[in-house]
């Protein structure tokens, strides 16, 4: 039977330089090589739940049930290990340890005679009616009357037999999943049907699709667009925060028009894990070869708006409560003002500058650093996550200081 090591058995053997034991490199072998790709900051395009592909490298080929890759123009492929050695440069026994001390790297676990069940879209499991649906969303979420309508006719929004709001999810006019919202605020029902394709999402597309809005839900999404319906661009709901559903966006756009977006716009909520997801991600260089598109980052924040134009909040004490922007929508007092407002979108560089981000990208690392249970090779997750945290540190959380400073002023491009 083999011995099954444990991380203080694993930091052992690399730091007495023993040689590495066979078990150690069938767990490298066996971690999942998506979650291991997606790690090291290569954008992952999900074409199907067989296979993906590097948004970077057309020819690169991930196959997930085998947990290999194939760099088809450069004449390589493997396991994990052969990844980090062969792409990222690690010599055998870095790319073993890499694999086998960070934790967040899960176990490939695919069994090949077992998909996952297909989402089945029943009819008669919605209402005819809209009514419960259209009033909770325009009167409740502020969100505009004539895009409800308009969605409800194209059948993408719908309500259930217990009035519950049901945003559809499709792929080629196919339903491939749906999350709901129930209309009682004060019960806060939300679900993704079971069985949901997780790389999808709902969806607006507006013109052609040169620009990617990425939400965490489908209110987030209308909310947006009931202030500004941006022009040639598609709005994808993650229904949460999953980074394969922004990956597929992309790769979907880049199937329907032969290149990627010229520009993603990631508009997550204002807390840690909206944070975290924007850090985690704004990073990744999308660069389609064949084209020469190289995908621009941007971020619209809901706590970098120019709240000067909207007026003091209908219902918050203060505009620095706005977590999203439905926050947003539903504290404008003027409808002229909501109607014309167009939200404020910073390029990658005035967002990072807007948070101090290399001075707490510096602090991040030197405390990764001295945690001694941390690898040599950190994770953009892992700094992320840090980073976050002392953006949304809670008052009783945050060092005391003796002076304060000024926040430095953003300047803001117009772009899109």
């Amino acid at each position: 039977m083999a011995k099954a090591y444990t991380q203080e058995e694993i930091k052992q053997v690399f730091k007495e330089k023993k040689p590495v034991p066979k078990e150690l490199v069938l767990k490298a072998q066996n971690a999942d090589i998506v979650n291991v790709i997606e790690n090291q900051s290569d954008v992952v395009l999900h074409v199907s739940d067989k296979y993906a592909k590097l948004a970077e490298h057309d020819s690169f080929v991930i196959d997930k049930q085998n947990n290999s890759f194939h760099w088809n123009s450069q004449d390589l492929k493997g396991n994990p290990i052969n990844y980090l050695k062969s792409v990222h440069n690690y010599n055998f026994r870095n790319a073993v340890k890499e694999l086998t001390l960070n934790e967040e790297y899960k176990t490939n676990e695919v069994n090949v005679n077992t998909e996952k069940a297909p989402f089945i879209f029943d009819p008669k499991a919605l209402s005819e009616q809209t009514d419960k649906a259209k009033s909770y969303l325009v009167n409740e979420r502020g969100i505009n009357e004539d895009l409800v309508d308009t969605l409800i006719s194209k059948k993408l929004i719908q309500q259930d037999h217990n009035d519950n709001v049901v945003f559809l999810w499709a792929k080629n006019k196919e339903v491939v999943g749906m999350d709901k919202q129930g209309t009682d605020s004060e019960k806060g029902f939300k679900q993704v049907s079971k069985n949901s394709d997780e790389k999808q999402g709902f969806t607006i597309t507006n013109g052609q699709p040169e620009n990617l809005y990425v939400f965490e839900s489908s209110i987030d999404l209308l909310s947006y667009t009931s202030m500004y319906n941006p022009p040639n661009a598609r709005m994808v709901s993650m229904a949460g925060l999953k980074p394969q559903t922004y990956y597929n966006a992309i790769g979907q756009i880049y199937e329907e028009t032969k290149t990627p977006p010229k520009n993603v716009v990631f508009a997550m909520d204002s807390d840690e894990a909206g944070e975290s997801f924007v850090l985690e991600n704004i990073n990744n260089k999308i660069e389609h070869h064949e084209s020469g598109v190289t995908v621009q980052n941007h971020v619209a924040s809901p706590r970098h708006q120019d709240f000067n134009q909207l007026g003091e909040p209908k219902h918050l004490e203060s505009w620095k409560q706005v977590k999203d922007f439905n926050d947003i929508l539903t504290n404008i007092d003027d409808t002229d003002v909501k109607m014309k407002y167009e939200p404020i979108v910073l390029e990658k560089d005035d967002y990072l500058k807007a948070i101090n981000y290399d001075k707490k990208y510096s602090k991040a690392m030197d405390e990764l650093s001295q945690d001694k249970d941390t690898n040599q090779n950190v994770s953009a997750k892992r700094i992320a996550n840090k980073i976050s945290r002392y953006e949304y540190q809670t008052d009783d959380e945050k060092p005391k200081e003796k002076t304060k400073k000024k926040d430095d002023e953003i300047e803001i491009h117009s772009f899109l």
